[in-house]
């Protein structure tokens, strides 16, 4: 994989909280200008979205300085806040959520391979940079970088390109 050949957008959860927003328009734009033809939407085990409280996470904001008029201005401009700011239960179903939401978007085309996978990672032992990870669909991945016990950079391994390049030297 050279440079420019993977866009990743990166976000809390992995989640699409706007059928309209940032994650949409940024999928749209790799799609259409930068030629992208595959959407994978990675999670992982672990996750520190899962179980986010939003109404604990309200409390928190405002115990930071948010007034409480920012918070009702949010609904006011039609905002769901709670279901903004909220978690997910498994990161399975959360996957699943957003490969759904991008598959049956309006705006993405039908010609696009969109997939959903989950990285396995845990304290006890975290892939180290450079190591394999192996998902149930007998695709790998290479740890790029890993900060504070939590793998935060990857990159897909594609075996037949390292095929190819192999028989290219042999020519």
């Amino acid at each position: 994989i050279k440079n420019g050949d993977v866009k990743i957008i990166k976000n809390a959860g992995g989640m699409i909280t706007d059928p309209f927003g940032s994650v949409i328009r940024s999928l749209l734009i790799a799609i259409v200008e930068l030629g992208v033809e595959e959407i994978m939407v990675i999670g992982h085990t672990d996750c520190g979205v899962r179980h986010v409280d939003s109404h604990a996470m309200i409390e928190h904001m405002k115990s930071r300085g948010v007034p409480q008029e920012s918070i009702d201005l949010m609904k006011y401009c039609g905002v769901d806040f709670e279901s903004w700011l909220a978690g997910f239960d498994t990161e399975e179903q959360s996957v699943m959520d957003t490969v759904e939401t991008i598959k049956n978007h309006p705006l993405i085309p039908h010609d696009i391979r969109i997939g959903g996978y989950i990285i396995e990672h845990s304290e006890d032992k975290l892939p180290e940079v450079g190591e394999f990870i192996v998902t149930d669909d007998n695709i790998r991945f290479v740890v790029d970088q890993v900060y504070k016990n939590r793998i935060t950079k990857v990159h897909a391994y594609l075996p037949e390109a390292e095929k190819a390049a192999g028989e290219d030297a042999g020519d």
